[in-house]
């Protein structure tokens, strides 16, 4: 859970800077985005790692 805190952080930071200063909720939402996506890819490796098992 930490490492998805990290990645939401390291994205709202890159995605300040890329987008305009000071459109918060673009920068959040665009964060959101990145870590939901990166989560999944997690989820999907786990479930492909289990099944091979």
């Amino acid at each position: 859970m930490l490492t998805y805190l990290i990645i939401f952080i390291a994205n709202f930071v890159v995605a300040y800077f890329y987008i305009e200063y000071g459109d918060y909720v673009k920068v959040f939402w665009l964060s959101v985005y990145l870590v939901t996506m990166v989560f999944i890819v997690d989820l999907i490796k786990h479930y492909m790692k289990k099944r091979k098992q």
